[in-house]
């Protein structure tokens, strides 16, 4: 997979350009990933906004799993530094 991150502009938003392989293999054109940052009543606000997928079967699985599981490290990446 490559990856290229087009934006970055701090604290706000990041927007980056990645081509690989679908969870069956096949080649995958370039997907982009934009993510922004709001403050929230004391907090941070994370959007995470996926486009370019080729169909309703990659939109899935990158919504339900990958992303989820993404979010999963992040949260567990936190909860460990807040605990530490």
């Amino acid at each position: 997979e490559t990856q290229t991150f087009e934006v970055v502009d701090r604290p706000h938003r990041l927007v980056s350009k990645s081509s690989g392989s679908s969870p069956d293999g096949s080649s995958m054109d370039d997907t982009t990933v934009e993510i922004t940052f709001e403050e929230e009543g004391g907090k941070t606000l994370m959007k995470v906004i996926h486009s370019g997928l080729p169909d309703e079967a990659n939109r899935d699985f990158f919504a339900n799993v990958a992303w989820q599981g993404f979010f999963d490290r992040l949260q567990a990446y936190f909860a460990a530094k807040v605990g530490g």
